[in-house]
């Protein structure tokens, strides 16, 4: 789906744990990392396409999680003239994205990241720890975020560094 604009509708999805760790995943085949995010149907709302992702690639439900936060409007962004498909019809210029800011409740044995047949999905492949210039942890880094997302409560601070290991979450470095 493509708006009049040339924007194609999407959301994202940033899931965190209270100790202040963030899950992304490495996507299948590439050597991307990056945050769960997918587009949205004609009949969806923001929010609704939100859960439908989560779902799809992180195999979390609704009982998951909790939504601290959105981005109060759509944030843009315009692809470089070389990925915008000229000869398609309608022409997508770019993405407009609404961020939703989620704290994960429970285990992490929730996880199901092989949940949907589509493997390219970015909740599929290896995990691994934001590196430092990624980081919540960073105080204001952390005030950015609360302002963007307008969350109901503050992000919360990474308390104690944590060794490298197994998690679907990944520790901010300071």
């Amino acid at each position: 789906m493509i708006d009049p604009d040339g924007y194609r509708p999407n959301v994202g999805i940033v899931l965190l744990k209270d100790d202040g760790r963030v899950f992304w995943a490495r996507r299948v085949g590439r050597d991307g990392w990056q945050f769960p995010q997918g587009g949205m149907r004609s009949d969806e709302t923001p929010i609704e396409a939100m859960y439908r992702e989560l779902e799809e690639e992180t195999g979390l439900r609704p009982q998951h999680v909790e939504v601290l936060g959105a981005t109060p409007g759509w944030l843009r962004y315009r692809l470089p003239q070389r990925f915008v498909r000229h000869h398609e019809r309608p022409v997508c210029i770019g993405q407009k994205q609404v961020w939703f800011l989620l704290r994960m409740l429970g285990e992490e044995t929730a996880f199901r990241l092989d949940a949907h047949e589509h493997p390219c999905a970015a909740g599929r492949g290896q995990l691994q720890r934001v590196p430092a210039r990624a980081t919540l942890g960073r105080r204001a880094g952390r005030r950015r975020l609360n302002h963007c997302f307008h969350s109901k409560s503050p992000l919360p601070a990474s308390s104690s560094r944590r060794k490298p290991g197994p998690s679907a979450f990944a520790l901010p470095e300071r």
